[in-house]
């Protein structure tokens, strides 16, 4: 049956069909893997992690409330101060999952069971790369719920600003794990991806800032990843441009996760 999304795409000499039922084993395995990430003890490690980051920025300032007081007197500065932390959270979640993704299949010899399914590749890679996207906007989203209510405790309400902070962070998330995908899908130790996705996510970015900024200090370097991960917290404030930053999420993820995908179709079981 020919439905409205069945799609050709030639790879090489061979060709890759993308159809609605595709779609739908996708979101199958995108499920399973899901079930397996929540019934897994990484699970509980990314919660620690995330109510720790929390738990820290609501303590310290209480603690230190004649330091902290005046930079917390407001709905977006209390929204702002604790979305700071999330493209932590974000690459703690792809450091977790997407990192190990693809390459636990090999490395737990499951891959032989996998690709002798009548399943394509393509609808693999889609669902497993789904899954990671949502358990780490699953803690991401619980993050910002409890945030909301740390600022309805001091100030009676939440900024609807929040909204737009989520959406980077939406962004943030289809960025860092299309990277830790990639690094999954080339990689041969799961412990290589997760130290590579570590790395090129947290240090990289920071030196090549550094370096630029000491050539031309006071550049635009939008297109680094850490400044486009700075408009998760600085856009609950005043009203920003957010069109770079959006476009420098979607770079650093699609890029990657398209390479991933065609190294992915390739690989023998």
């Amino acid at each position: 049956m020919i439905t409205m999304f069945d799609t050709d795409y030639k790879i090489g000499r061979g060709k890759v069909s993308v159809t609605g039922d595709d779609l739908r084993q996708s979101l199958v395995i995108a499920k399973n893997e899901m079930r397996k990430f929540l019934r897994g003890r990484k699970i509980l490690l990314f919660v620690l992690l995330a109510a720790l980051f929390l738990a820290l920025n609501i303590a310290l300032p209480a603690l230190y409330w004649d330091q902290f007081g005046s930079y917390l007197s407001t709905p977006e500065e209390i929204m702002s101060w604790n979305a700071g932390n999330v493209s932590f959270i974000v690459l703690i979640g792809a450091v977790l999952f997407a990192s190990f993704t693809i390459v636990s299949e090999f490395e737990e010899r499951t891959y032989l069971l996998l690709f002798t399914r009548p399943v394509k590749k393509t609808t693999i890679f889609a669902g497993k790369f789904l899954a990671c996207y949502a358990i780490t906007l699953l803690v991401v989203l619980i993050y910002y719920g409890v945030s909301a209510a740390h600022s309805l405790a001091l100030e009676g309400t939440v900024t609807s600003k929040t909204f737009a902070s989520i959406g980077m962070a939406m962004a943030d998330i289809f960025a860092v794990s299309g990277l830790a995908v990639f690094f999954s899908t080339i990689s041969k130790k799961g412990s290589i991806s997760a130290l590579m996705t570590f790395f090129l996510v947290l240090m990289i970015p920071s030196i090549l800032y550094g370096i630029l900024w000491v050539v031309q200090p006071g550049g635009d370097y939008w297109y680094l990843l850490n400044v486009a991960e700075g408009s998760i917290s600085s856009i609950i404030g005043p009203a920003m441009p957010i069109s770079k930053s959006l476009i420098t999420f979607f770079l650093w993820g699609a890029v990657p996760l398209l390479a991933g995908w065609l190294i992915f179709l390739r690989k023998e079981a």
